[in-house]
């Protein structure tokens, strides 16, 4: 029996979920009530506050899940193994399309979420929640890498490639994804390779 509600549960959440990114889709979620979110997927308002007390929850659980998928990601990233020491002061990227192909890969599986989170009304809330685990996760450790005044200069570009990569990453949902994620990754290592190189 508590395989048959647990089943039940997460095939109502599911159908919320759904629900709610279609609704995202055309409006932003202060507008979206609880009655037209129940309607637009036939399950009834009881059945919803059985596990959300509003929308808001709703969303922020599928947003905290995303964001946990993220993080796992970037968490694997190293990145003292990925910069390197090239002649004098000279710094280069290797290896980093692995890890990049992962992500494209991660959002083309989750696109629509990723679409509605990245490009929809409410963007710039999660697009500052994805530059802050990216600064703190890799940037962070990369700038710690530089000596000196290079610090500095290492920070803005970097900065300027978060920004870049994801204005990338909203075009790419916006047009339905029409590269493969490992060619896009090849595109997005390709500029930070040519960035990296470019500082002196």
């Amino acid at each position: 029996m508590p395989r048959a509600q647990d089943r039940r549960v997460t095939k109502t959440k599911s159908q919320l979920r759904t629900a709610l990114v279609g609704l995202l889709e055309h409006k932003p979620l202060q507008e979206i009530t609880v009655k037209e979110l129940c309607e637009a997927c036939d399950i009834n308002r009881g059945t919803f506050y059985l596990h959300y007390p509003d929308v808001r929850s709703l969303l922020d659980e599928m947003v905290g899940e995303v964001m946990a998928q993220f993080e796992i990601m970037l968490n694997s990233f190293r990145p003292d193994e990925t910069l390197d020491h090239g002649v004098g002061e000279k710094f280069e990227v290797k290896d980093a399309g692995v890890h990049l192909q992962a992500i494209f890969q991660f959002v083309a599986q989750n696109a629509d979420i990723c679409r509605v989170l990245l490009c929809g009304p409410q963007e710039t809330a999660f697009v500052e929640k994805v530059k802050q685990l990216v600064r703190e996760r890799v940037l962070d450790k990369w700038t710690a890498l530089m000596e000196g005044e290079w610090r500095l200069g290492y920070d803005y570009m970097f900065s300027f490639f978060v920004a870049g990569c994801i204005g990338l990453l909203q075009q790419w949902l916006r047009e339905d994804m029409p590269l493969p994620p490992q060619d896009m990754a090849a595109v997005v290592e390709g500029v930070i390779t040519k960035g990296v190189m470019a500082m002196r």
